[in-house]
């Protein structure tokens, strides 16, 4: 009785230090920058192009699924290879269950400096239409545009996830799936955890 009590205590208190939310996303704009800039087309206007709502997409829910598999999580890049994570099975599928929900995918306009939100189905219809296409896309809006998972906080604000895709044509798209962690009241890179081109 006694460990069922302990049990429970454990699951109420990680049910209030997971998905806790944040309103200021600035955190991301470095990699977003750094995205942006290595797809940039100097016929394309410099504009940072995301969509408001993140696709339901069986590949992008299968690569993030694929990372949270691994017993030990590390960083794949030079700047993160040392730094490690341990997640739960709770904390595992409370992330899997985020990802699939609505609420991870609809994201506010102006998120970062010299950025647009485009709507989801506008983006569908002028990127399904035969006439305007990407080569209208790329003139009147950006050489690429993004998907941004609204980032999950976990362990008492202390980490956040983030995935986020840039597409760069109807077959193209570059991938970073990132585990931030504060410091010093700061969100800092912390494993790089995927990072993929196609």
């Amino acid at each position: 009785m006694k460990l069922l009590f302990l049990l429970l205590q454990f699951i109420l208190a990680a049910g209030q230090s997971f998905g806790q939310d944040s309103s200021n996303y600035s955190f991301l704009e470095p990699v977003i920058n750094k995205m942006h800039k290595l797809v940039l087309l100097k016929s394309s206007p410099n504009k940072i192009i995301y969509s408001d709502g993140f696709p339901h997409d069986n590949f992008f829910e299968n690569r993030v699924a694929s990372i949270l598999k691994r017993k030990k999580i590390s960083g794949i890049t030079k700047e993160t290879e040392a730094n490690c994570l341990f997640l739960s099975k709770a904390e595992k599928r409370l992330v899997k269950d985020y990802i699939k929900s609505t609420e991870s995918r609809k994201l506010p306009d102006n998120l970062f400096s010299n950025s647009e939100c485009i709507n989801s189905d506008t983006l569908n219809s002028i990127l399904k239409d035969d006439k305007r296409g990407w080569q209208y896309f790329r003139e009147k809006y950006s050489a690429s545009y993004f998907h941004i998972l609204k980032p999950f906080f976990f362990r008492n604000n202390s980490l956040c996830l983030s995935y986020i895709i840039v597409i760069t044509s109807l077959h193209d798209f570059e991938d970073r799936l990132i585990f931030y962690k504060k410091k010093n009241g700061k969100w800092e890179e912390w494993i790089v955890a995927l990072e993929g081109i196609t």
